[in-house]
């Protein structure tokens, strides 16, 4: 069994566009968009695309994140 620590920078060019990736391809994002109505995931957007305006101030930037893969075999 071997574990891999595997590390990716999102860049951050636009608060805009940084949150219309995340919403589309982070699956704990989508799943949360998806159980809950139109309505109410509007206003979380808005809540942390305000939250994201506030904390990233100096564009561009890269945030990342880790992971831990492991391999092994049966």
């Amino acid at each position: 069994m071997a574990i891999h620590l595997v590390t990716y920078d999102f860049p951050v060019n636009s608060i805009k566009e940084f949150w219309r990736d995340m919403a589309r391809g982070s699956a704990p994002l989508v799943m949360l968009k998806n159980s809950m109505p139109e309505e109410e995931w509007n206003e979380k957007e808005k809540a942390a695309l305000e939250y994201l305006e506030e904390t990233l101030t100096n564009l561009p930037a890269s945030l990342s994140s880790d992971a831990w893969l492991g391999c092994g075999r049966k």
